[in-house]
């Protein structure tokens, strides 16, 4: 008797851990899809992101011009680089006396950045789009002599921008979180780098 009685006392402490139980199984399963819910969306946001056409992604290779580009101001031994979708707005390497130039187009009017490689010499041009940035930002290099010379640049509002010139043994070029190049340069004091800081390009440590 003894025992039925406290049988009967506990089962409504069984049916209570049952039901807690039940109720932490159904919040976790509420969660879970939940959380499958925003991730799928997420993802599927991505994914047109990443295989948007009009999107220029920074690890992806310089686009390759196209027709709009031949309404570029450069003369028929230059080089076109890079030009814009949106118009007469490029990139391309001039061979002149005292060596590759690099010239830069902004709709009418034509920018001369200066040598950037010794003569007959292969220049070569990354793209970036930084995330706070609503322009291009173009990093060009070139090998003069037993350097190699980087010239970091952009449009704004119809100008060409020269953000950063810098030239050393060995230069290396990355992306930083923002999309933004960063620049290594191997110099006879050692290495010296340079990253975008909001406002200008600045060596750090």
């Amino acid at each position: 008797m003894t025992h039925l009685l406290t049988l009967v006392r506990l089962m409504p402490v069984g049916f209570i851990s049952r039901l807690a139980i039940a109720l932490v199984e159904i919040t976790l399963a509420c969660a879970l899809m939940s959380t499958s819910i925003i991730v799928g969306h997420q993802l599927q946001t991505w994914r047109a992101w990443y295989w948007d056409p009009q999107t220029t992604h920074p690890w992806a290779p310089t686009p390759t011009p196209d027709a709009v580009t031949r309404a570029c101001p450069g003369a028929d031994y230059d080089q076109l680089a890079f030009a814009r979708p949106i118009g007469a707005q490029c990139v391309w390497f001039s061979p002149q006396d005292d060596g590759t130039h690099l010239v830069v187009a902004a709709d009418a009017t034509k920018t001369d950045l200066g040598v950037l490689a010794r003569q007959r010499v292969t220049a070569t041009v990354k793209v970036y789009s930084p995330t706070s940035w609503s322009d291009p930002v173009v990093v060009a290099s070139g090998a003069m002599a037993s350097t190699t010379s980087i010239v970091v640049f952009t449009w704004e509002q119809r100008h060409v921008v020269e953000l950063l010139r810098v030239g050393g043994e060995r230069v290396d070029i990355a992306n930083d979180a923002g999309g933004w190049p960063r620049v290594s340069v191997m110099m006879p004091g050692g290495m010296r780098m340079y990253r975008w800081t909001g406002a200008s390009f600045a060596q750090y440590p």
